[in-house]
């Protein structure tokens, strides 16, 4: 039992985290520039949704 959860917890079988696109340098931007799109989005929704609301209340 120790021995199949050491197995499954144990680093060395899984792949690194490079591998898995090879740490193309274009694919790596492409990557990061389409999660701070999302998180842009992600907030803005809510800062949005507060400045219509401001301005319906008080406006």
């Amino acid at each position: 039992m120790w021995e199949l959860l050491k197995a499954l917890i144990s680093a060395s079988e899984y792949m690194p985290h490079g591998n898995c696109y090879l740490w193309q340098t274009p694919l790596v931007w492409l990557h990061i520039i389409s999660d701070l799109l999302i998180a842009i989005a992600y907030f803005s929704i809510p800062a949005m949704l507060l400045y219509f609301l401001c301005n319906i209340m008080f406006g």
